[in-house]
């Protein structure tokens, strides 16, 4: 799986797998918000389907660890199915780019996403 704290420390974004499965197999994939230390479900939402071997593969290009904002209000993450989404900390999903596969993505100071696309980067205004 990938986590990555809010950057208060009181939300914590995982992106899991749905089921142990063989390698050989495809299964759900989905991003959890959960308040911390307690661990309640804020929101689930299916990010959608990955062979089981490159969910775990640490090195896998296609998947990354969700970023939180500077503000802690939002945390971005890659869909499986490509582009990039976005999760408010109350667990609203939007998507933000779907043009392509994001190879690259992260936060500036300032708020603003910025992402690799092929050889373009982008930026993107998020709330």
């Amino acid at each position: 799986f990938r986590a990555a704290f809010s950057p208060a420390g009181d939300r914590l974004a995982i992106l899991l797998l749905e089921t142990s499965g063989e390698q050989g197999t495809s299964a759900p994939i989905s991003l959890a918000l959960l308040t911390w230390p307690e661990g309640e479900l804020i929101a689930k939402r299916r990010a959608g389907t990955m062979r089981v071997a490159a969910f775990w593969d640490l090195w896998n290009p296609s998947l990354s660890t969700p970023a939180w904002s500077p503000d802690g209000e939002a945390v971005a993450f890659k869909p499986a199915g490509g582009g990039l989404a976005l999760v408010d900390k109350g667990g609203r999903f939007r998507p933000l780019f779907e043009g392509g596969a994001v190879k690259w993505f992260d936060w500036s100071a300032d708020g603003k996403l910025a992402l690799l696309v092929g050889r373009r980067l982008r930026v993107i205004l998020a709330p």
